[in-house]
């Protein structure tokens, strides 16, 4: 696999032509994504570069992109395989070619809740347009209550906040309350840029229901038990963890196999309770492929054959 310079790839026609408002942003955020995607054989870099590029929706952009970084992983592996081709009348994102055997998986991405999602991009806009306002402090933001994130006026709120950091008697100290939603206080003088800054923000936790980490793998089995999971075919899940969830792969590894970190007289037990040994649904998937704060964690059904030794995978 060579290594692909824009100019050079086969792809590099889509992207000049980029006009999608979303995958512009996230490139300009992220330079070397290009380059990433053109890592990847031809037939697939071409394929994800049509896809992000004709992807309006930010969430689905989102989940085009948590496949993307399971293709790259299959990538590195060395693993034939097939992404997001009809198979058995279904099309499940991938199909594992391992000498007879073929393996399906499907990917998820373990989202924030709807209204988790529009809190964190509230208050991503926020920190992002207070940041033009030329004033040398260092601010920090403090959620008071919840509140409907999309009715706040990001522009009136940043006039409004100007002309109040701007008054001659600020100090350090000082906060600004908005409507008791939220506090925005002055930490300290900026000694190195003439504009705000922030030290931090800090927001209510993420409500995730601990069930959501079952139901999200007790769902992709309804979708595919018929056709696969039931004619034999192996079948473990993929889930991309987003890190404001406050989840992690130690969760999915206590629901599933118990804990292992238990000792020997207790362990017994515990992999008793998990939800491979206790469930006859979760029985029948062979493992879950974890990919959280850039690395993958597998963690195997020991009911199954574990058909594969990856490489790449972090030790816990």
């Amino acid at each position: 696999m060579k290594l692909c310079v824009i100019q050079d790839c086969p792809s590099n026609e889509i992207f000049m032509n980029m006009d999608n408002s979303l995958f512009k942003e996230f490139n300009d955020l992220h330079p070397e994504f290009i380059n990433e995607i053109n890592l990847l054989p031809d037939s697939l870099s071409i394929r994800f570069l049509n896809k992000f590029n004709s992807e309006t929706d930010k969430t689905n952009f989102l989940s085009r992109l948590s496949e993307f970084k399971f293709v790259q992983f299959f990538d590195r592996e060395g693993l034939k395989f097939d992404y997001d081709t009809t198979f058995k009348k279904q099309k499940p994102d991938i199909k594992i070619k391992l000498a007879d055997t073929e393996i399906i998986a499907d990917i998820k991405r373990f989202n924030l809740s709807e209204l988790d999602q529009d809190k964190e991009d509230f208050f991503y806009r926020l920190t992002k347009i207070l940041k033009t306002i030329k004033v040398p402090y260092k601010v920090r933001i403090k959620q008071e209550e919840s509140f409907d994130y999309k009715k706040i006026d990001i522009e009136v709120l940043r006039d409004n906040f100007e002309g109040w950091i701007k008054n001659k008697n600020i100090s350090v100290g000082d906060i600004f309350n908005y409507q008791d939603l939220f506090n925005i206080e002055i930490v300290k003088r900026n000694k190195m840029t003439d504009y705000v800054q922030f030290t931090s923000y800090s927001t209510f936790d993420n409500k995730i229901n601990p069930h959501k980490i079952l139901n999200i793998v007790s769902d992709k089995i309804n979708i595919y038990q018929k056709n696969f999971i039931d004619n034999g075919f192996p079948f473990f899940i993929c889930v991309d963890i987003v890190f404001e969830t406050l989840i992690t792969p130690e969760d999915f590894e206590l629901r599933f196999l118990g804990d292992i970190s238990l000792s020997n007289c207790e362990l017994q037990d515990s992999i008793s309770s998990g939800g491979f040994n206790n469930d006859d649904k979760f029985a029948k998937i062979i493992g879950l492929l974890i990919r959280y704060n850039g690395d993958f964690y597998w963690i195997h059904n020991p009911k199954h054959k574990d058909f594969f030794n990856f490489k790449t995978i972090r030790n816990k």
